[in-house]
């Protein structure tokens, strides 16, 4: 039996192949002078190369798996930050779309004034209030709205106490607390587009989009927009915005004309930061440098900011 091989290799002893520089690199090994040790041991050796061979060739296999999985997750990641960040500033509109259920007029309330009803609320005589000079306290002296609003909703039960106090804790930050609000105003039997629109935006507050969505259906176009945006589709999200928050969802677009557009007449912090964005996106540095700079001089707080946006990477 014999074997081809295209490189200086010998078979040692023990069975092992090794590089022989004196070797031709073209040659030919003749087993029929092996003995049967000298056989056996080339035999292990062959399986031990086959052995090897297979954990390599899967070892590579793998590699190219993780090399592939990993730029994926770089590509999401980065993808993910972006996300993040415009939905971070999108959670700050939310609380401007609450909505305040409608209430009588301060000039059908009589026999308290403001200051009256106020002083009974720090003093905890809820009981001396009714269900409209509570709401109506909740909403003249903010300071006092939780108390108040806590009160007359578990007093009377009534829808629009527990929309205003779902009101009231967004405004506190307390989200979690102003979903359940609207949930119990609706089962009061509240059914207003307000409190449809306040679900919306709780939801979202939430972070529960797929619920957003379902009162969005018949929500505001703002409140639609939101969701839309929420969501990563800035292509219906755009169209339903004006302003600074157009401009954030035709970025992510890729509409960088329109969001440019969107912002032409807003001359503040944020919108010279927005246009530093789109100015880097362009590949114009020069321009990006400057609108920062701009937005960092009415703002000083945008250049820790700026430092770790990846859409500003390329100015550091």
């Amino acid at each position: 039996t014999t074997l081809s091989v295209s490189s200086p290799m010998t078979i040692g002893y023990d069975g092992a192949f090794y590089i022989n520089p004196y070797l031709s690199a073209g040659h030919t090994f003749d087993f029929n002078y092996f003995d049967d040790d000298r056989i056996r041991d080339l035999n292990n050796a062959i399986s031990s190369l086959s052995t090897e061979r297979v954990f390599l060739e899967a070892q590579y296999s793998f590699n190219k798996s993780v090399i592939s999985q990993l730029s994926t997750l770089l590509s999401l990641e980065k993808e993910i930050k972006n996300l993040s960040a415009v939905y971070g500033t999108l959670k700050k509109e939310i609380l401007p779309q609450l909505r305040r259920a409608q209430i009588v007029n301060s000039a059908d309330i009589t026999g308290k004034t403001d200051d009256e009803m106020l002083a009974l609320v720090k003093a905890g005589d809820f009981k001396e209030l009714d269900l409209e000079e509570l709401l109506h306290i909740a909403e003249a002296k903010p300071e006092c709205a939780v108390a108040a609003l806590e009160y007359a909703a578990a007093k009377y039960n009534d829808a629009r106490a527990y929309n205003n106090l779902g009101l009231a804790y967004a405004e506190a930050g307390e989200n979690a607390k102003a979903l359940a609000a609207f949930q119990n105003a609706v089962k009061a039997g509240g059914n207003s587009a307000e409190l449809n629109n306040n679900l919306a935006l709780a939801y979202l507050a939430n972070g529960d989009v797929e619920k957003a969505k379902e009162y969005a259906k018949a929500a505001d176009a703002q409140t639609q927009a939101l969701v839309y945006a929420a969501e990563g589709d800035y292509a219906k999200a755009a169209p339903k915005l004006t302003g600074y928050n157009a401009a954030i969802a035709q970025i992510m677009n890729g509409d960088l004309a329109a969001a440019k557009n969107s912002i032409a007449n807003d001359n503040s912090a944020k919108a010279d930061y927005l246009r530093a964005v789109i100015a880097v996106k362009e590949g114009n540095l020069n321009n990006a440098k400057a609108q920062l700079n701009s937005a960092i001089s009415k703002d000083p707080s945008l250049e820790a900011k700026a430092k770790k946006d990846v859409n500003l990477a390329a100015l550091y």
